[in-house]
This record gives C-alpha cells, structure tokens and sequence, in this order.
C-alpha cells in the first residue's frame, strides 16, 4: 500500500513512499519510551480483519509487541507473545492453505506460533519450537529442499538449518538437513523459488552456494582461499548474476552457477549493507550515507 515501515530508537514509523510524510508512530508520543525494540518488524494484511494491519516488532528480553493497526493508524496492542531471551533474528509469517505461521527468532530457539486467529484478547497459540547451536539471527526463509517446502535458518556459529514447512509433520522429522558453514555470522540466505539453490555469506568475507536438493552439501566457495572484506549483508540476485559487495568498498558479481567472478567495481567507500538487484540494476549503501546504482549489464 506504498508504506514503509521502520524502526527508530523505541518507535514505529509508517512513512508514505510517494509524499514522504509519517502517516502513524507507535508509541503515538514522541516522547514515549516503548520497550526497547530491535529494529526487527513485520508487518501485513489482519489475518481476520479487512482493512487492519498486523504489526510485529522484537524486543530486547520483553518478548514480542504485537499491534493492530486501523487505516488512520491508531494502534491498539495485543497480547504480546512474551519471553525471557532477547529476539535475536526478525519475525516473519508464512501463509499456508487456511492459515498462517508466525516465526520467532529468539536466542537459540525458533518459536513457531499459529496466528490465524490472532484476537485482541488472545495471544496466538504456540505450536512447537526448533533449538539451533547458537543464537539465530536474520529472517527465516521460505525455501524447498529437498523436494519439500521448508524454512531456511541461519545461527551465529555458521550452521544453516532447513525445517519442514508443514507444521503436522512429526518432531523426529521436523528437520530436513543442515549445512556447516566456513564462518560466523552467516547472512539471511537468498534464493529463487524456481531454483535449489541458496546463497549465504559470512562475516569473515566468503560467498557460498547451498545445494537444497541435497542438504549438506555445498555447489561452491568463493574465494576457493582466503577471504574478502568482512560482509555485513546478504548477497544479492541479479539477472546476470549473484552480487556482494565487501568493507574494502569493493562490488564483485559472480557467476550463479559456478561462483566465478565476472566483474568487479571500486565503491569508493566500504559497504555497510548487502545490495539489492532489481529490474537490471544493483544497488548498494556505503558507509558515506551514500546510494550507490551500477547497471548490471549483459550476461
């Protein structure tokens, strides 16, 4: 509906993207000290009610604050979803056939609740949860692998994990596979429905290719030794490419299917976030506070 959506220090902001101006905050008080929160929301169409926004924002040790939010952008609380560890990753909804999951991040553990019936008076109810080695962070993924709908996590020890999608499956069987990972702090994977393949990378600077078909196995490295700048973002996928862009200021486009490098191109100034690839165009965000757009270019 042309919002964006943000958090900045303990507040929610929705900002029109054509006018530039905030159509609501949550605390509605500038001055309102909310619990401390993430940085990490979620935010979609009312599971029950039309017209309604669903709003979903981490906190540090004081669980998950859940709004309502009415087209003038009153915002009334629900029951939060509480909880003793900090959410360390970003919440996130899958949709399925007559309902939806919701996919709490918190610590080692990915709580999944079933908030098709989410109320004002109800806190969704909680289905199962998943522990990893180490705290997970980013967003969970929607992905298939091998052959099944699944949802792709990344830990900070550098372990992606792949769960069943389905929610009816048994525990023993809850989990698809995994891929140790060359690092810590692996990126949010990337990947294209129609393709079994993900793309990770790492804090120390490598680029990695998971082969979802067969978890476990990787389809390539780069570089093959050593590494690049450190990472802060996920890679990006291009038409012509997969693109990572390192804190040595440095863009590299690699090729999807081998993990060559094509090309490379000086920024100019370290980047502080992964790139994005759109309609033939990547764009990256430099430690300048600068936007920086290369067009991709033929194949």
């Amino acid at each position: 509906q042309d919002r964006a959506y943000v958090v900045l220090g303990d507040h929610v902001f929705a900002v029109d993207v054509n006018s530039r101006i905030v159509q609501w905050s949550w605390p509605e008080n500038a001055n309102a000290a909310a619990n401390r929160l993430t940085g990490q929301i979620w935010v979609q169409e009312h599971e029950i009610k039309p017209g309604q926004l669903l709003v979903f924002a981490a906190t540090f040790k004081a669980g998950l604050v859940v709004l309502e939010v009415d087209p003038s952008g009153r915002a009334k609380p629900y029951p939060r979803l509480e909880g003793s560890a900090d959410i360390t990753g970003a919440p996130f909804v899958d949709h399925l056939a007559g309902g939806a999951l919701l996919y709490v991040p918190a610590g080692n553990n990915l709580m999944v609740f079933d908030i098709s019936s989410i109320t004002e008076v109800s806190a969704p109810r909680r289905l199962y949860s998943v522990t990893t080695q180490g705290d997970i962070i980013g967003r969970p993924v929607k992905s298939v692998v091998a052959g099944r709908p699944a949802i792709l996590l990344s830990d900070m020890t550098g372990l992606i994990m792949a769960i069943d999608a389905d929610p009816r499956v048994p525990d023993t069987k809850r989990i698809l596979g995994s891929w140790p990972i060359n690092g810590t702090q692996p990126t949010t994977p990337v990947c294209k429905n129609e393709k079994s393949v993900a793309y990770v990378s790492v804090a120390e600077g490598r680029v990695m290719a998971l082969d979802l078909s067969h978890p476990g196995q990787l389809l390539w490295r780069f570089p093959l030794q050593g590494a690049l700048g450190a990472i802060a973002g996920s890679p990006a996928i291009g038409s012509n490419g997969v693109y990572v862009a390192d804190a040595n200021g440095v863009l590299r486009c690699l090729d999807p299917q081998t993990g060559s490098e094509r090309w490379k191109a000086d920024l100019g100034s370290p980047a502080v976030g992964g790139p994005i690839a759109k309609d033939g165009r990547v764009f990256v965000p430099l430690k300048t506070g600068h936007l920086v757009c290369f067009e991709e270019g033929d194949e």
